[in-house]
């Protein structure tokens, strides 16, 4: 019996956690991207001591790919930890001597970076991190007429396991839409600075043969450290694309003939273009006249809330105040109030303002009369635009509330 009587009271308690949860999750999705990187790695190797400067660094590239998420603290601040699979090493000769390390790292990266224009559509940004080189795999090929050609796997006697160093530069990132799926594409320029001693403790130690093969042996002095110029598309997909807030559905622009007929013999034939917007005005001639107005939504323009607030100016009341009438009048009326905004400002606080806003309009009815059952309210932020974003006359029809009748009968 017990166990009985917990199974409703657990179900009730998930019940009344689901709305919670949910806004948590939105919260991450708006603040979140996920992204592929794909580099390219100008390796080398910075010998302090001079004992190795008979040796010609060659140009070394490699390659490498990594994968990040992208954590939005504001609009010109954000973290992106990443884990990037890349090669370093260098390529030295010396008269016939060839030497190649070829060494693979897993760096774990934390960049810090800085935006300049967020909501432009090219944003350049600054970014700096600090970040750990595991070495995983490699290998050493050592050329020469006396030896020919000998290629070894690198193991821990020809470099240290570890390496830490700083990455910094510049990037360029371009937002790219299509159908309402956006993703962000980027090019980026940085430097890698290593900051620890890659010899081995076997070649400080003289255990270990550094250049290959005993004709070259001898303990190195002064460090190695790696450096290289690194360049790197950049792929990022917001999480914003699969927000839990379902989205509006999309209208077709036709023309709909509908005949009502009379008393008389004669057909009157009533048209009306079916848009994505009907002013209030459209909208309750219509309801008066009997016709079925589920799914047609009223944007309103022109309702006014205190400068990046959500309250409502008293000429908005107004307005507001003929919708109360039209759901009195009729009162198996069932209607969804969407708020949108432009694109000034960051996504977060325009999804934010946007829900504000929505809440307010259903507050403002249920003040006044109606009951909250017959409603229901969602914040979209400016994913969903009406117009482009060039002008302020084109961002004013974005800024709107929408009342959609999602049934009457």
């Amino acid at each position: 019996m017990t166990m009985k009587r917990r199974l409703p009271s657990l179900t009730l308690a998930l019940l009344l956690l689901m709305p919670a949860v949910n806004a948590v999750a939105q919260r991450f999705i708006d603040k979140n991207e996920i992204g592929f990187r794909y580099c390219w790695n100008h390796a080398d190797l910075n010998y302090s001591h001079k004992m190795f400067d008979i040796y010609t660094h060659k140009d070394y590239w490699q390659n490498g790919f990594g994968f990040f998420i992208t954590h939005r603290v504001s609009d010109n601040f954000a973290i992106r930890p990443e884990i990037d699979f890349i090669g370093r090493g260098a390529n030295l000769k010396f008269e016939v001597i060839s030497y190649i390390m070829d060494a693979k790292y897993v760096d774990l990266r934390l960049p810090l970076m800085v935006s300049f224009a967020p909501n432009a559509a090219v944003n350049p940004y600054l970014f700096v991190a600090p970040e750990l080189g595991i070495v995983r795999e490699g290998e050493i090929t050592f050329k020469s007429d006396q030896t020919g050609k000998l290629t070894t796997d690198l193991a821990e006697g020809n470099i240290s396991p570890f390496d830490v160093g700083v990455y910094g530069g510049l990037g360029v990132e371009i937002p790219i839409s299509i159908d309402n799926f956006r993703f962000l594409v980027a090019a980026e320029a940085g430097y890698n600075l290593g900051l620890l001693n890659t010899f081995s403790e076997d070649e400080l130690d003289g255990d270990a043969i550094v250049l290959n093969p005993s004709a070259y042996t001898f303990t190195p002095e002064g460090s190695r450290n790696n450096r290289g110029i690194e360049v790197a598309m950049t792929i990022t997909l917001p999480l914003t694309n699969f927000s839990l807030i379902p989205k509006p559905k999309p209208r077709p622009k036709v023309v709909e003939r509908i005949i009502e007929p009379e008393p008389e013999p004669e057909v009157e034939v009533f048209e009306y273009e079916i848009k994505d917007c009907y002013s209030f005005e459209e909208m309750y001639a219509f309801v008066k006249s009997g016709f079925d107005v589920s799914d047609k939504r009223i944007c309103v323009f022109d309702m006014k809330f205190q400068f990046g607030s959500a309250k409502l100016l008293r000429s908005s009341e107004k307005y507001l105040d003929n919708v109360v009438g039209m759901m009195k009048a009729y009162p198996r009326m069932r209607i969804t109030i969407n708020g949108h905004t432009d694109n000034i400002g960051s996504e977060e606080t325009n999804q934010t303002l946007s829900e504000k806003r929505a809440q307010s309009v259903f507050d403002y009815l249920v003040r006044h009369g109606i009951d909250a059952n017959r409603m229901s309210c969602h914040g979209y932020g400016l994913r969903y635009p009406i117009d482009t974003n060039a002008t302020e006359a084109r961002r004013a029809k974005n800024r709107r509330v929408e009342i959609e009748v999602t049934r009457i009968r």
